[in-house]
């Protein structure tokens, strides 16, 4: 008799004691529905939260491990020529000023890229935080189409390319952050003008499915190869034979900004065959 009521007893601290030790997936087994078997619940209780505690501390800190990466990483090269620059100013490039004028035009597009890394990450980090308060209402989806392809109509004409967007019929509303979805719209449109050639087409669009909706943007570009289409969403990352100008951020930008709103964004793409970039809300 003393054993069966010492056992129950002896689980409880046993769990408890590799709590202790940092075990917090252990869980105390429940035999009994009395004050024993209340204790037990109560303790795995305790110890699931801990756990999800700790496991969001983790999270935290592997994000700005991974932001202190990112930012040392990429901020090196234009601190370097910065370094480089002034290194040449005080020195040979002294006494001439055609030089001077050269270098100095080099650094303020340095100093713009900085501005702009420095800029973007900070926005990162405060999605992936989750310090970003959405302002969520009700937008019509073809008006979110025709402001994020506004301002890029006139840059896709110069380049000899044109800009189409497909409206959804009948109209539809969709609930978002008019401003963060047009921003995540306007990358995709910038990505896409960048990429097709001219005489080609970019376009803009969006379909229904059931209740949700499905935002497209169709390059007519050399397409993302088989390798890179799995990571071009990661931080920084710019596909092995990008040559273009970039930080590689702006997809990363969508992403956030996407999962923010409980949304998905994926990419669709042969190589040589363009790509198409799916936002679904």
């Amino acid at each position: 008799m003393g054993n069966r009521l010492a056992m129950p007893l002896r689980h409880l601290s046993a769990t408890a004691s590799q709590m202790g030790q940092g075990n917090l997936a252990v869980r105390s087994p429940i035999r009994s529905k009395d004050e024993i078997g209340e204790l037990a619940s109560r303790l795995n209780q305790m110890a699931e939260r801990l756990q999800t505690s700790f496991q969001q501390i983790e999270t935290e800190r592997d994000a700005l491990r991974r932001f202190i990466q990112d930012a040392s990483h990429e901020l090196r090269t234009p601190l370097t020529a910065l370094k480089n620059f002034n290194d040449l100013l005080l020195g040979p490039a002294a006494g001439d000023m055609e030089v001077q004028t050269e270098f100095l035009t080099e650094s303020q597009i340095q100093i713009d890229r900085l501005q702009w890394i420095t800029q973007n990450l900070l926005n990162l980090s405060r999605i992936d935080a989750g310090l970003v308060q959405l302002d969520l209402e009700m937008n019509d989806v073809g008006e979110l189409l025709q402001s994020a392809a506004g301002p890029f109509k006139k840059l896709a004409a110069d380049k000899g390319m044109q800009l189409v967007v497909t409206l959804l019929d009948p109209p539809m509303n969709v609930k978002c952050d008019s401003a963060r979805i047009v921003l995540v719209l306007s990358n995709l449109v910038d990505n896409a003008i960048k990429y097709t050639p001219p005489g080609e087409l970019v376009e803009l669009g969006a379909v229904q499915q059931e209740d949700k909706v499905r935002f497209w943007v169709q390059d007519h570009g050399p397409g993302i190869s088989e390798e890179d289409l799995p990571h071009i969403f990661e931080r920084f990352y710019r596909g092995r034979n990008a040559t273009g100008p970039g930080s590689g951020l702006g997809l990363s930008i969508v992403a956030s900004l996407v999962q923010a709103h409980g949304g998905k964004v994926w990419a669709e793409s042969e190589a040589g065959q363009g790509a198409r970039f799916i936002v679904e809300l």
